[in-house]
């Protein structure tokens, strides 16, 4: 009998790790503890700004100039100051549209994948909804991640030029590292963005120091 005993230890303890995978297996998000979120974690908490260094877009106005400063830490996650420019539907800067959003970030996984969670806020308390998204972590080493979103197959259609229905591309991928990374770091960053990224989105973007810095056109 004390034999039997020493058997149903090991046999509940597996039927409870059994248990806990399979609920761990849904799509709600959870805590994150692998290399990628540590790294990216890391960065967000960080006293440097982070930077957009290079992007895929899936719309043709879209955001520019990202720079994004620590302000606090929060319950599992960090907030920030994030500021942007936006260019118009003629692929130009719009003069006066830097746009200033109490952001948080919050890294956690869903279907097994790192993510982000970003939550940007107007000054109205509105909620940015082209910047608000859970975005994948598709690489992530201590000076640099990318991090992106596929196209919403759901998503609405709209109609084009020639008066098709079109689908709207909502795809996003950016390559975020603090500010003052070294070149040699960033090429090797850049490498990866390009690897994983030339799939998401139509429209390139490169940070250029000059363009975010005054009010010339891109």
């Amino acid at each position: 009998m004390r034999s039997m005993g020493f058997l149903r230890r090991p046999l509940l303890i597996l039927s409870i790790l059994v248990h806990c995978k399979c609920q761990s297996g849904d799509d709600s998000e959870t805590g994150d503890t692998s290399v990628k979120a540590i790294y990216v974690k890391k960065l967000l908490n960080g006293t440097d700004p982070l930077i957009v260094f290079l992007g895929n877009e899936g719309e043709i106005n879209h955001p520019i100039c990202w720079q994004s400063m620590k302000t606090d830490n929060i319950e599992r996650g960090f907030r920030h100051n994030l500021t942007y420019f936006r260019k118009d539907k003629q692929c130009r800067k719009k003069h006066g549209s830097w746009q200033v959003r109490n952001t948080t970030y919050r890294v956690s996984r869903r279907k097994q994948v790192p993510t982000t969670g970003v939550t940007a806020l107007m000054a109205n308390g509105a909620t940015d909804e082209d910047i608000s998204r859970v975005y994948d972590i598709f690489y992530a080493q201590p000076f640099c991640f990318v991090m992106g979103t596929p196209q919403n197959e759901s998503a609405g259609f709209t109609m084009g030029s020639n008066g098709l229905r079109i689908s709207p591309d909502d795809s996003r991928c950016l390559l975020w590292g603090p500010v003052n990374i070294q070149r040699e770091t960033r090429i090797v960053c850049e490498e990866e963005f390009f690897n994983l990224c030339n799939n998401v989105g139509i429209y390139p973007y490169r940070y250029r120091k000059r363009v975010c810095d005054t009010e010339e056109e891109e």
